[in-house]
């Protein structure tokens, strides 16, 4: 649109502008400058004014006319662009969201997203601020400059003098930049009549991402510890995505590929595909979050396969995501052509029996996380998360073919056979301490320790079939939650437990606090630190060094308290006084069985809320119970045998039974006179009488008989089994 196009009103600002200034420029890097929504270059400045009106640019792409006219609106904060306009300009993939609700555009490797009317955006998982925010006017998505600069990795300038806008790109990132190996197998794919496209593997913080309004929690985020999201573009047929490109939908005969080097060395790595969400025609909202794993990862265990060593760190891998044998054998045949051996390629297998393919609305959403966590050398942790030495492609035929499933993948068994229960004298011995170092003028608060928990409860597979939010649960890992409680001004709460890495039960565990209303993260400790921890308590021995004890509170009381701060901004990094929270705790594969221990074998991690006496703060207030013996059962459901827990923690007469629901004794599974501590059990379900028990609801039911009290207490569990 030439100047001679435009109404009165705006000759008339833009003369004044040049008045003021002979060139004006909107720098799209300067968020201080949008923030005061004026155009700046120097001392000079100008207000523009909000209008709806649509306008027109003269464009510039690296410095060459282009002869394309790009549509712009003007709002206080600065311009926005007819976006996919811009990305015919720039270069980029555009796609739209359903519905007009916002855009992703891709660059090379990085990929961006934004919602329409959202204060912030992502680019490459990194939260920006979208001064303004997006909208859909004009049939059309229109994007401020500075989200879209930041999307094709250069700037981009308006110049009010001539209404011009000025594009300088980077040459966008292609296939093999990182891993040249990428190339060759692109390549022979592409003349194996496939199509191969690039997508992204990015660094992203779940706790931004709720902030920002993309998700509806903070997925239980393992504080401290990075995690990597892979973004991909759409299958080739789509022209529009359903929902931000960390989540894909795909079709049954595609594959994804993820080829690279594994990180560097760190106690801990894995690579594992997810179920997001899922369609449900009855429920409101139809889409329910689920976000649960498929299966087993592959980690620094099994690459390659046996035991953790340093040939599973900085190694090529190629990992193929698919459910279908017929596309995972033709990316073989490509990797032999472009000479990747087969034994650096790993299988990622979506089991067809529980995901619903496919490209509609109804389909299920999908995604990937790369984890990693303690790294042995911090130069080489900063290269890793700045750049992860991995490219991503997403592989599609041109021609739909018929799949050929690959059989739903046998789950590694948790349970070694070896447990912590040697160390039950040691653990009661500790929490005494505690309780007799932090007691004196404090309320003691013992908070009871679940295995899983509301939303860890299930693991993938089960929590798919019940439609439950695991919060991208993994199985590499056992998950420990305390019940609920809240953290005060003056209150100090003790974490404490068996070091698990030291018990060979663990290569990496943690305690981590939670607000549990969102599942933020804001204060953790690792195993790292836990060395020397428990002295304090048990004395410079032996036993201490195979037990830890760490403080939150508000205040820093040494060196060593994790600090636990308010929410003052409202951004979700701190808990507010009074506000629901839980301590989390996480212990990451157990070297004999390569996946996460079985919780019937280790001695659960517990905590102690001290509040100080003179708070008046009742503790059925928020919902907190004298110590008492605990009750979990798992896998729950079963088809065959499930594990019970059971935790005393004062000596007793104990009798576990198993009833039916018409209150008849199934069997009697175990009995002790004086028992204290923790019990792991099994029922295989038989009865007195070793014949298998028909399918149905059963109850585990316990009688505890307190030899010091004499007082008397039942506990029981439903548990259902289904053959």
């Amino acid at each position: 649109m030439t100047r001679k196009q435009l109404s009165r009103k705006h000759i008339t600002f833009l003369f004044s502008c040049i008045l003021l200034a002979t060139i004006f420029m909107w720098d799209s890097f300067d968020p201080h400058a949008w923030a005061r929504n004026r155009i700046s270059s120097g001392p000079n400045s100008v207000t523009i004014s909000s209008t709806d009106s649509l306008l027109h640019a003269t464009t510039y792409l690296n410095g060459t006319i282009t002869n394309q006219p790009l549509a712009f609106i003007i709002r206080n904060e600065g311009l926005l662009v007819d976006a996919s306009s811009f990305c015919a300009i720039a270069g980029c993939r555009y796609y739209s969201f359903v519905g007009n609700r916002g855009l992703t555009v891709q660059y090379g490797k990085i990929i961006s997203f934004a919602a329409v009317n959202y204060k912030r955006g992502f680019v490459a998982c990194q939260m920006v601020d979208m001064l303004p925010p997006a909208e859909f006017l004009h049939n059309a998505v229109y994007a401020p400059l500075n989200f879209l600069a930041r999307a094709i990795d250069g700037s981009v300038q308006f110049n009010a003098a001539d209404t011009s806008i000025h594009i300088a790109a980077n040459p966008a990132a292609q296939i093999g930049d990182i891993i040249s190996q990428t190339k060759g197998l692109a390549d022979a794919l592409s003349q194996s009549q496939f199509i191969v496209q690039q997508g992204s593997i990015n660094r992203v913080n779940p706790i931004e991402m709720y902030y920002a309004g993309y998700t509806p929690d903070c997925q239980g985020n393992n504080v401290n510890t990075p995690y990597f999201l892979i973004q991909t573009p759409p299958a080739p047929e789509m022209s529009f995505v359903y929902a931000i490109p960390a989540i894909h939908y795909m079709r049954a005969d595609e594959a994804f590929i993820i080829i690279g080097r594994t990180p560097p060395e760190c106690s801990y790595y894995s690579y594992r595909s997810y179920l997001v969400n899922r369609y449900y025609e009855d429920a409101s909202p139809h889409r329910k979050k689920i976000y649960a794993s498929l299966g087993d990862t592959q980690n620094a265990f099994n690459i390659p396969a046996g035991r953790i060593n340093t040939q599973a760190f900085n190694r090529f891998i190629v990992i193929i995501s698919t459910a279908d044998q017929k596309i995972a054998t033709a990316i073989k045949g490509a990797a032999a052509q472009a000479g990747i051996p087969e034994d650096d390629i790993y299988l990622d297998i979506y089991p067809s029996e529980i995901v619903h393919f496919g490209l509609d609305e109804k389909a299920d959403f999908l995604g990937y996380i790369h984890r990693t966590s303690l790294f042995a050398n911090q130069q080489d942790e900063a290269r890793y998360l700045q750049n992860p030495t991995l490219e991503i492609l997403r592989i599609t035929p041109e021609n739909p073919v018929e799949p050929d499933f690959y059989p739903t993948p046998t789950l590694r068994t948790r349970g070694s056979g070896t447990t912590e229960f040697h160390l039950n004298v040691g653990m009661a011995q500790l929490r005494q301490a505690i309780i007799d170092q932090y007691g004196n003028g404090y309320e003691v608060m013992e908070l009871q320790t679940s295995i899983w928990g509301t939303e860890w409860q299930l693991e993938g597979w089960e929590a798919i079939r019940q439609g439950a939010n695991t919060l991208a649960e993994v199985r590499d890992t056992i998950y420990m939650l305390t019940e609920t409680f809240a953290l005060n001004q003056d209150d100090i709460l003790i974490a404490y437990g068996v070091n698990h890495t030291k018990t060979n039960k663990a290569v990496y565990c943690n305690a981590s606090f939670y607000g549990r209303t969102v599942w933020n993260g804001v204060g953790s400790i690792t195993d790292r630190a836990y060395a020397g921890s428990a002295k304090d308590y048990l004395g410079d021995t032996t036993l201490a060094d195979s037990f830890y004890v760490c403080k939150f509170a508000r205040t820093a009381m040494d060196q060593t308290t994790i600090v636990i701060p308010t929410d003052a901004e409202k951004k979700y990094t701190g808990v507010d006084y009074g506000a629901p929270s839980v301590i989390g705790f996480r212990a990451y594969v157990e070297p004999a069985t390569m996946v996460g221990c079985s919780p019937e074998e280790i001695i659960w991690d517990r905590a102690i809320l001290f509040r100080p006496q003179n708070t008046r703060v009742k503790r059925n207030q928020e919902g907190i119970k004298p110590v008492a013996a605990e009750l979990a059962s798992f896998p729950n459901p079963f088809n065959s045998q499930t594990g019970i827990r059971l935790n005393v923690p004062e000596n007793s007469k104990v009798c576990v039974h198993i009833f039916n629901l018409q209150g008849r004794l199934v069997r009697e599974l175990w009995a002790r006179e004086n028992f204290a501590g923790s019990a792991a059990l099994h029922w295989d379900s038989r009865d007195a009488d070793n014949r298998r028990v028909s399918s149905g609801l059963y109850l585990i039911a316990v009688e505890l008989l307190n030899l010091q009290s004499n007082e008397q207490t039942r506990l029981t569990r439903k548990i259902l089994l289904i053959r």
